[in-house]
Parts: C-alpha cells; structure tokens; sequence
C-alpha cells in the first residue's frame, strides 16, 4: 500500500460498511433502486418510455393515493447520478484546439473548449480489484491459452499486447536484477 511492502500474511483491508442492509440511499427504497436499475439498466429504456411508464403507474396508483417511484425520467437519472460508487473523486480539466486555425472560417470544433470529466484508473481497478464480489470474474495476471497450434483469445488478458507487456517487465527486471538469479 502506498509503495510500502504489507506485512507477511496481511489481510486485505476491510470493505466493512456502516450502512444497514435497509438503507438503499439515495433511493427510497428497494422498489425504487430495482425500478432504475430494471428501466435504466437492463431494459436500457429511452427517456421518453420511462416517462410512460412512470405515468402509467402513476395513473394506476391514483386509486390508491400512490404514487410511482419516480416523477419522471429526469429524477430517475438524478437520483442514479447521486448514486456513491466508491470513494473515487471525480475531477475534471479544460481543453482546446491550440494549433494553426485558417484564417478565414475555421470550424467550430477549433473554437470551442471542452470539458473533461475522469475518475482516476488506479483507484477504480484498486476498488475493482479489492471487491470480494469480482474475486472469481477477473484475471489478474496475463495468460495465453492453446488449442493445438490455435491461440484462444478470451478477454483482454489473454491477448497479445499484456503478455507482451507482462513479459517485458520481467525481462526489463533480469536485466536490472541479474545477480538475484545467477
């Protein structure tokens, strides 16, 4: 951690949270987290279905005096932006064209400054990484897999490019560290 060797036999850090298994923030409750989650991000619903939807139940419910999880699409995706993932900060940065620009006419694209949004990688992969619930989903290490003289590529790790990358560290290593194997 932070560029210090762990103890022999340190156990991972704990991913204990202080939340109840009730607390479903920033959703109200179960049925509004499954309703986004089902419209959001299994169906992939447009805009325009969710805000049917939700009216149709909302009509539905009147009877009741009920109402349905969300007014609408917009405070569907609020409350799915609020959601936490983590503790990784977002941070942003400002860039734009600084090259030649024609003198007459030059495209909007050259004009314009954009807006940059990011978490950063290392963090996201560490938390990926400390998830007990990935622990079987992942490689972590590159491999290559044979079939006769067949190479099977399967995912990113089993591609040419990380081991490649995993074989040069090694041997970069060997080379800075020759009499630890001599």
């Amino acid at each position: 951690m932070n560029g210090r060797p762990l103890p022999t036999n340190a156990l991972p850090p704990s991913l204990h949270t202080s939340r109840s298994n009730d607390n479903w923030e920033p959703y109200k409750d179960q049925i509004q987290f499954e309703t986004a989650d089902l419209l959001y991000q299994q169906t992939k619903a447009s805009a325009s279905s969710i805000d049917k939807i939700l009216k149709l139940w909302n009509e539905s419910l009147k009877v009741y005096s009920g109402n349905a999880p969300f007014k609408n699409h917009q405070e569907l995706y609020r409350t799915i932006d609020s959601t936490p993932l983590g503790n990784v900060r977002w941070a942003n940065f400002k860039l734009f064209y600084q090259g030649t620009k024609p003198s007459e006419a030059a495209p909007a694209w050259m004009k314009a400054e954009y807006e940059v949004w990011f978490q950063s990688p290392r963090i996201l992969v560490q938390n990926l990484i400390s998830n007990p619930e990935f622990a079987k989903e992942f490689d972590y290490a590159p491999y290559q897999e044979y079939h006769g003289e067949k190479h099977r590529f399967g995912d990113f790790m089993s591609g040419n490019w990380a081991w490649k990358q995993a074989v040069s560290v090694l041997s970069n290593f060997f080379l800075v560290y020759p009499d630890k194997f001599a």
